[in-house]
């Protein structure tokens, strides 16, 4: 079987790596050009495969246009039965969906499954919400969102150090394993299952709607920030004006103030201490221009979860107006009185 693959993303990357290792046998990768990526926080995770590529003597075309809309398939893809698209956050055009023999083959999933976890962004929420599962299928990509037939599904657990990272990781083996397993038993693809039921989707985040609520649980605020940590853009607050990127913090279950957002402690190895609704979070990995800023006793600027979740869902309704929003992340919201 003639494979084609789009990967432009770490962690599509590995499970490209993976499943070569596996015995994968791939024709050509499809890359994004690093010149045309002026916004790294539009593309998280962006990679260059041509180093990859050129170390494991992979053929490979880098393309100007994320979208695919202004790129020829005749120029870019090469006679092949399957399209594998393993790290590509854009849906690609019906010319280049129509050109392999055999069709082409994406990956989703959310901690509800793929039918009631479409559209942007499910790891992160899944990791946001607290979730301790998370399903993923490998399905056949059609002109909608995510909506193809299921060639077969796989499931993993998060554990309480999980960040969005580590999901990632788990999720390129599932679909190494899973682009192996379709390569040796080519009849899974004719044996996909049809999606039946009402769909669900994920809204699509902005960095802007990583900014922490101080009066907020610290064992949400730390998932908050684990949903979000490197190669995303960080959770965010404001301290003077100033924004603080954090990448890494601990929730403590124990209140030393009942303030929201005060810094409590200030420690030598540059770690920060900081009270919450409930319970407190130590800072570990951030980043701010003027670190002046930061001092004992001074806060940090809460903004509203309730605001930012009105504006994620007003967002989704311009977006899509005749599309559901995933059940459980409306209810993870009602609890909190976010809506």
């Amino acid at each position: 079987m003639k494979i084609i693959c789009f990967c432009t993303l770490y962690t599509g990357l590995l499970s490209l790596d993976l499943a070569l290792k596996l015995g994968v046998k791939i024709e050509r990768v499809i890359g994004l050009n690093p010149k045309s990526v002026n916004d790294l926080d539009k593309v998280s995770g962006f990679i260059d495969i041509s180093s990859f590529c050129k170390k494991n003597k992979l053929d490979f075309k880098l393309v100007d246009d994320y979208s695919l809309k202004s790129e020829n398939p005749n120029y870019v893809l090469k006679e092949s039965d399957l399209i594998w698209v393993a790290g590509w956050q854009r849906l690609l055009p019906q010319s280049f969906i129509k050109y392999p023999n055999v069709g082409v083959v994406g990956s989703h999933g959310s901690s509800d499954g793929i039918l009631k976890g479409r559209g942007r962004s499910p790891q992160n929420w899944a990791l946001l919400m607290g979730k301790k599962k998370f399903k993923i299928s490998m399905f056949k990509i059609t002109k909608n969102i995510d909506s193809g037939k299921v060639i077969l599904t796989k499931e993993f657990k998060y554990n309480q150090y999980d960040n969005i990272f580590h999901s990632y990781l788990k999720v390129s083996k599932c679909n190494a394993d899973s682009i192996h397993q379709i390569t040796i038993n080519p009849n899974l693809i004719k044996k996909s299952k049809k999606q039946n039921g009402a769909p669900q989707y994920f809204p699509k985040r902005i960095p802007e709607d990583g900014f922490i609520d101080w009066s907020m649980s610290a064992i949400d605020i730390f998932n908050q920030i684990k949903s979000l940590s490197k190669p995303y853009p960080n959770a965010r607050t404001v301290i003077n004006n100033e924004i603080m990127l954090i990448n890494k913090a601990s929730n403590l279950d124990i209140q030393f103030d009942r303030s929201h957002g005060k810094i409590i402690h200030l420690y030598l190895n540059g770690f920060i201490l900081v009270s919450c609704g409930k319970g407190s979070l130590l800072i570990e990995d951030y980043i701010i221009k003027n670190k002046k800023l930061i001092t004992t006793s001074s806060f940090f600027k809460s903004v509203p979860m309730k605001r930012t979740v009105n504006n994620i869902i007003k967002r989704f309704k311009q977006d899509f107006p005749n599309k559901k929003i995933n059940s459980s992340l409306l209810s993870f919201w009602q609890k909190r009185k976010y809506i």
